[in-house]
């Protein structure tokens, strides 16, 4: 089928081979080509979700740790470090 758009060629390793078995069985009758359009589809989803669930795991620790800010006073840090060597 003729198109401007970018081509990728994927060989068949028994990994995708394996990614193709499974899609079967998701999307009976599909064609290959579909089938790995889909599997990219559903993978993206999938990474998606899990950079949403990290950045609320990251807001998180974020909150946490700035509760724990109530129990050191003002200039805690500062005071710490002048023992520091520079």
């Amino acid at each position: 089928m003729p198109t401007t758009k970018p081509r990728h060629a994927i060989t068949e390793t028994a990994a995708v081979a394996h990614a193709l078995d499974v899609a079967r069985r998701r999307w009976p009758g599909q064609p290959p080509t579909r089938l790995l359009t889909r599997l990219i589809e559903a993978g993206t989803l999938v990474v998606e979700q899990e950079e949403a669930d990290e950045r609320a795991r990251h807001r998180r620790a974020l909150e946490e740790l700035t509760a724990l800010a109530q129990h050191y006073p003002e200039g805690y840090l500062g005071d710490v470090r002048t023992g520091w060597p520079e």
